[in-house]
């Protein structure tokens, strides 16, 4: 939140890229960001820390994630 301003999480219009970036529709939007893998880590760790309270885009992957991960 630091760097952008705002929680992206929250973003609804991210959604599609985030599948995209955690390999689960699409195709990956950006070379710069790292692999599909260290994506799915990454989202995994947000998930854990928001547990209680999960901004827009994690409650709405986390099923999916999980499914992922399996």
């Amino acid at each position: 939140m630091n760097i952008f301003g705002e929680n992206l999480f929250e973003k609804p219009n991210l959604l599609k890229t985030t599948k995209e970036l955690l390999g689960i529709s699409g195709h990956k939007p950006f070379d710069c960001v790292g692999t599909y893998k260290e994506s799915r880590k990454a989202i995994s760790l947000a998930l854990k820390k928001t547990k209680l309270s999960r901004p827009y885009i994690l409650n709405k992957i986390s099923r999916e994630i999980n499914y992922q991960a399996a």
